[in-house]
């Protein structure tokens, strides 16, 4: 999916309902469809933390994160294509139904799918991306606004093969091969879909604000707290509730709640006017948010090992999970300050500093131990967020 904006008004294609352009008055506001097509990944987010868990150690860990990329793409290629197409409409409905449906049996297949069902899990995802992208440029024919599904199908088109081998085929070449194809997806759309003696897709000029594509991206970063507070619940629910069993997942409830706070204070509030959308601006933030999103994926996975095993002593792969979902999430808080503000503070390097140097002495402590200093340590972060936000602080220009 894919496209670049146009005035508002409808897209004709022969004798065919015309796909309407979302207007200006609705520009702002998610759709119904919308918020459906967003629980599917509460499935995914719950099947990946708990592969990590399952799969713990850094091959375990790569793996995870390579499953993610895909999903996370198809997630922005449908917001894209709802901020700049009517919703409302069947011809634009059907096509996102039917990538939620992929998406859904992408999933499910989650675990298994570095075995049996890798084939599965790629070819539905390329079949998503490549059906979708044919559809419209299909119905925008004749349209401006059908260079950019076709350029996308050309780079989906270039990238299916190595997608679909390493469906089939098992053990490290599979990741190999699907991590050089999700680069070559996430650089390609940067690049705005460079084709050779075609160029690339422009950048659409700045006549649309970002609310409904920022909207998009807080509301979707809810997903993902509910997932990992979804799963802290199913994971104390199968302990015998314990003081520490009770503690540990109290302590995950609120670092969860951390990070709601520092995300939305006070860049993820004041998104929109730095975001214009369809650019290549607006895809550099979604990138950004796919590293906040991995970092709640490594926390969630990691909240369900201390519940569980509160006074165990944690290995090394159990310690770096506690400590890197929530560093991961502030390295991406980071990169999003900067990209709202052109600064950052200096409490988020300096906790992650605080968790690296820590690491050798919370392998002798409980694991529990080692939950609450990450707590501890965001807690200090909001602070010092409510702090420095006090006064007003000015955006950067729109990108």
């Amino acid at each position: 999916m894919g496209g670049t904006p146009a005035n508002s008004g409808a897209v004709h294609a022969g004798s065919w309902q015309p796909v309407a352009l979302r207007s200006a008055e609705r520009a702002g506001r998610a759709s119904f469809l919308e918020f459906f097509f967003d629980l599917t990944f509460v499935l995914a987010f719950i099947q990946l933390s708990t592969f990590l868990v399952h799969h713990l150690s850094w091959p375990g860990l790569i793996r995870t994160m390579v499953l993610l990329l895909p999903l996370w793409w198809i997630w922005t290629s449908v917001s894209w294509t709802a901020d700049l197409f009517d919703p409302d409409q069947w011809p634009v409905q059907i096509p996102v139904v039917v990538v939620m449906a992929g998406t859904l049996l992408m999933a499910a297949v989650v675990p298994d799918a570095y075995s049996f069902g890798g084939p599965l899990f790629a070819i539905v995802y390329i079949g998503t991306q490549l059906g979708a992208s044919a559809y419209f440029a299909y119905r925008l024919r004749g349209h401006r606004l059908q260079r950019a599904n076709l350029h996308v199908l050309f780079w989906f088109g270039l990238t299916a093969t190595p997608w679909v081998a390493g469906g089939l085929l098992h053990g490290n070449l599979s990741e190999i091969l699907w991590l050089a194809a999700a680069a070559v997806d996430y650089t390609a759309g940067l690049l705005r879909w460079p084709v050779p003696w075609l160029g690339r897709v422009p950048d659409p000029p700045p006549s649309r604000g970002g609310e409904h594509v920022s909207e998009r991206y807080r509301q979707f970063f809810i997903i993902a707290l509910g997932e990992a507070l979804l799963t802290s619940g199913l994971t104390l629910s199968r302990t015998d509730f314990d003081a520490f069993e009770v503690i540990a997942f109290i302590d995950g409830f609120l670092t969860v709640a951390l990070f709601a706070r520092i995300y939305i204070h006070r860049a993820g509030r004041l998104l929109a006017a730095v975001v214009r959308p369809q650019s290549a601006s607006s895809l550099l933030v979604a990138h950004i948010h796919l590293l906040l999103i991995a970092g709640l994926v490594v926390t969630a996975a990691a909240d369900e090992l201390v519940i569980t095993g509160p006074l165990d002593r944690p290995g090394m792969a159990v310690l770096v999970a506690v400590l890197g979902g929530p560093a991961m999430f502030l390295v991406g808080r980071m990169l999003l300050s900067y990209w709202v503000f052109g600064r950052t503070l200096w409490s988020r390097p300096v906790a992650i500093v605080l968790w690296g140097v820590l690491l050798v002495v919370l392998r002798l402590t409980p694991l529990i131990v080692a939950e609450l200093v990450v707590t501890l340590t965001l807690v200090g972060v909001a602070a010092h967020d409510a702090q420095f936000f006090r006064a007003p602080i000015p955006t950067r220009r729109l990108r």
